[in-house]
């Protein structure tokens, strides 16, 4: 495997039995399945379903994510999004950090209402996960705010810090990475 190269269903597999320390045959026992098929996952000889998938990582005290990514133009202007996201939570970390009691009474009102939406689907894991962010204090926010992994980007979708900036700030924040994108020619 390159090293851009994304791993193999059954390289993941591989890993994931690895890491529980289990032999193929008791490993396909507690994930469900035969040790036969288990080693025809890990070679690549069969794929899983994905609930199947799912249900071998489950027990294994894993989850599976599923991301469908748009290439070529698609790929360009997420890459827009994305710079603009950054602007946008760079400017918002600034503002946690002039004031960090006052952005923390934003967060928590937003994260109240928040749970009030979400009841008890997979967003609520984001809310309890901010609230840890802010209990760590304002270079934590930063720090998650500018996070550039795809977790990162998962962060600031469900960020806790809606209407902390100013009208005038938001666009003077996404105007810095539109200017950006006109400086380099991105999409």
């Amino acid at each position: 495997m390159g090293t851009n190269q994304t791993p193999s269903i059954g390289e993941l597999l591989r890993r994931v039995r690895h890491e529980t320390g289990l032999s193929q045959r008791a490993f396909a026992e507690v994930a469900g399945t035969s040790g036969p098929t288990l080693a025809a996952y890990e070679s690549g000889a069969k794929e899983p379903r994905l609930s199947t998938l799912d249900r071998m990582a489950g027990r294994a005290d894993y989850r599976v994510e599923v991301r469908l990514v748009q290439s070529g133009r698609g790929a360009a202007l997420r890459s827009r999004r994305e710079r603009r996201s950054l602007a946008l939570a760079a400017a918002t970390a600034a503002a946690v950090e002039r004031n960090f009691a006052g952005a923390c009474r934003v967060a928590e009102e937003n994260l109240k209402l928040s749970d009030v939406v979400v009841g008890n689907n997979a967003a609520r894991q984001w809310n309890a996960e901010w609230r840890q962010v802010l209990a760590r204090g304002p270079k934590a926010v930063r720090s998650t705010l500018l996070d550039s992994s795809a977790h990162g980007h998962d962060m600031r979708q469900m960020t806790p810090f809606a209407g902390l900036l100013t009208d005038e700030a938001r666009a003077a924040a996404l105007a810095t990475a539109d200017a950006f994108d006109l400086l380099v020619g991105a999409a």
